[in-house]
């Protein structure tokens, strides 16, 4: 197709799109101008990228040096400098005693696109571990990893207890919590179940399973309004299917969830065994006798 017919097709089916939604434009298509070319601006942005270059130089040494203790390894996403402090096996603070210095780039990926014949499809990168789509003991695998860091198993005692001490159940001298993104990965991964009843029955009654199934929607919709994600999403021409379409394989700053995962797999009952953390209750109500299976039960429920 030509260069000019192609650019033709875009814009009206831009202005459709507008026009459907604001009505038709009053004020006709004005292409941008050409910048005069001074010399001022290129030394400006010459001398802006050096600069840049001698911090961006100096700043990785500065942040090993800030987390050489912590054990971390930094990371280099394209052209900036991301160091994962915390939340490593041997920091000695808790997740949600971090600060927001601690953030990755992240490409989000399974975008909704179109391929060459005009079909949607959900495109993932190539070797991508795929957690959707026809029920595999692979896919499952992906989700189990996150069972045995539920609501109710994680252990914590000294500073990491700060935010918990007295305000729920203590076991083995540990105060007994979690982190709630489990909690939401469990009721995502109970939603993508349902679509495959036949491969995942579920054991509750219908009431059982329409009530907790109606929990995990709703607290999935509070989760995601409470973050509120502002990343830009962009429209995108997609030739192939001769629309404007949201193009969501996006940068996204994120928390580093692998070492989320670790730091709550090793205060799991399982990661504690054989110990005995150093906290005692004010209320003896809250705590749970050494024989007692009722972590394990919650676990299995």
């Amino acid at each position: 197709m030509p260069v000019e017919n192609l650019y033709s097709q875009r814009a009206a089916f831009f202005k459709k799109e507008v026009d459907s939604e604001l009505g038709p434009s009053s004020h006709p298509y004005q292409p941008k101008r050409r910048l005069q070319q001074f010399p001022w601006p290129w030394c400006l942005s010459t001398i802006t990228f050096a600069w840049t270059t001698v911090l961006l130089l100096l700043r990785p040494v500065t942040e090993i040096s800030r987390c050489a203790d912590a054990r971390s390894l930094p990371v280099v996403v394209g052209t900036k400098f991301f160091v994962t402090c915390g939340w490593e096996s041997t920091a000695n603070s808790a997740p949600w005693q971090e600060d927001s210095s601690h953030r990755v780039e992240v490409k989000f990926t399974g975008a909704l696109t179109w391929n060459a014949s005009g079909t949607l499809i959900n495109k993932h990168a190539p070797g991508e571990k795929l957690w959707v789509g026809d029920p595999s003991p692979e896919i499952d695998a992906l989700w189990e990893r996150f069972e045995k860091c539920t609501t109710w198993s994680i252990m914590v005692e000294g500073d990491e207890a700060d935010h918990v001490r007295d305000q729920t159940l203590l076991k083995d001298g540990y105060w007994v919590t979690g982190l709630d993104v489990f909690h939401q990965l469990h009721c995502l991964d109970s939603l993508q179940r349902a679509l495959y009843p036949d491969y995942y029955p579920h054991k509750a009654s219908p009431r059982t399973w329409r009530l907790h199934t109606d929990h995990c929607v709703d607290y999935l919709r509070q989760a995601i309004m409470c973050h509120g994600d502002t990343t830009p999403v962009n429209q995108k021409w997609y030739p192939q299917a001769h629309r404007f379409g949201p193009d969501s394989a996006t940068m996204h700053v994120c928390k580093p969830f692998d070492g989320i995962v670790e730091w709550s797999q090793l205060r799991t009952p399982e990661g504690r065994k054989g110990t005995r953390g150093i906290e005692v209750a004010k209320d003896l109500s809250v705590v749970i006798p050494d024989d007692s299976d009722v972590i394990k039960k919650e676990h299995e429920h």
